[in-house]
């Protein structure tokens, strides 16, 4: 194999492809980067970790011989990143079974694993079911991943249900102390229904690698893996799709309110950062979470945050709108409510908090639209 090409471009798809390279101490070949050079299609590069693949591949490349090679994914792609900005020779070096990267006037020489032993990384090339801008996929994933359990007994509760209409998708998570469902209303490759649930961690790599623009991905289903497709950039990533049944999620929403305060989300968002500076103290040997106060009373919403360690943070906020009851009392996980404000902040210059009541779920959303829609289970305090 013997390869040129710039040094920024070799940057880009291997830290691209770099993603999906096992981390932990495990098989050395999941550790890998599978480098193919190709005179027709140029050069890819692909990592799996048995659970998801990325290929990423580029045009931008000389090839003079055609060949693939196995090399530590980390150190290939941490030795390429920081090598000058300049034209870069690869080629192995068959007779000491080494890697060659010559920049310059120096080189680098890495040791090979055996390719054949790279698993089988199931890049397949299925029907799409939908395609969308990256940039408003990225946004979908953003609004509802951060909700998804890190681990739960129910495997689906670790993931991103897409539901799929012809007409519409939506996007759940919950970790079941809350839930986040966005839509969007779109054409899709789906006659009746179609639910997948895609694991959190491949959304939060989607986030990652998707760019803020309007080229495409598309995203499709083969057998037990799901494929995002790009054209630019050029990639392909597959993920094996959770097993399991995802609870009815539409029960879980409240229907009617007792309250809403309509607050600016940037101050709200300042008091709540304050607040969850306050370290979590364990009631009753329950597990310590931190939680914050909200009271609304006489037109103002005051926060309140304690601990018996620590002190005590009070704040009022002033300009907020309150319709309905006006003396409710509630406490929310700190964390919880500010993940949502965060991701709501730069949307909308208000946000809407609706109440069922002081011990019941409550509602986050903004104002005037439909589409995105974030239940809080509250937190019991004594």
């Amino acid at each position: 194999m013997r390869f040129s090409i710039n040094q920024p471009e070799l940057a880009r798809i291997s830290s691209l492809a770099q993603r999906a390279a096992a981390t932990r101490d495990t098989l050395p070949v999941l550790s890998g980067m599978l480098l193919k050079a190709s005179l027709s299609s140029g050069l890819s590069l692909a990592c799996t970790d048995l659970e998801m693949s990325i290929n990423a591949n580029t045009l931008d490349v000389d090839v003079a011989e055609e060949g693939t090679v196995l090399v530590n994914a980390r150190y290939f792609t941490d030795l390429v990143r920081y090598l000058p900005d300049t034209e870069l020779q690869v080629f192995t070096d068959k007779e000491r079974s080494r890697l060659t990267v010559n920049y310059g006037r120096s080189q680098t020489d890495l040791h090979l694993y055996n390719p054949q032993e790279f698993p089988d990384h199931g890049y397949q090339d299925p029907s799409p079911l939908f395609s969308m801008s990256q940039q408003t996929l990225k946004n979908l994933l953003r609004k509802t991943s951060f909700a998804a359990a890190v681990s739960h007994f129910k495997q689906v509760f670790t993931g991103i249900l897409f539901d799929l209409t012809a007409e519409e998708i939506r996007l759940v998570a919950s970790d079941t102390h809350r839930l986040a469902l966005v839509s969007l209303a779109a054409q899709t490759n789906v006659e009746n229904n179609k639910q997948f649930v895609v694991p959190a961690r491949t959304a939060n790599e989607l986030i990652r690698i998707l760019e803020d623009s309007e080229e495409e991905v598309s995203f499709g289903v083969a057998g037990n893996s799901v494929v995002f497709t790009a054209r630019q950039p050029s990639f392909q990533l597959t993920s094996r799709l959770l097993e399991g049944q995802y609870p009815n999620y539409l029960p879980v929403i409240p229907a009617s309110f007792v309250s809403t305060v309509t607050a600016d989300p940037a101050r709200l968002a300042s008091a709540l950062e304050r607040a969850v500076l306050m370290p979590a103290e364990r009631q009753n040997n329950r597990q310590a979470i931190r939680h914050v106060t909200l009271e609304i009373k006489e037109g103002e919403l005051r926060v309140y945050a304690h601990s018996q360690k620590m002190g005590e943070l009070q704040e009022i906020l002033e300009d907020v709108v309150i319709e309905g009851e006006d003396d409710i009392r509630i406490s929310f996980n700190t964390r919880y409510l500010l993940d949502v404000i965060r991701v709501l902040q730069g949307e909308s210059d208000s946000i809407v908090l609706k109440l069922t009541g002081a011990l019941s779920p409550a509602v986050v959303q903004v104002p005037t639209r439909e589409d995105y829609t974030y239940v809080l289970v509250p937190v019991i305090t004594q």
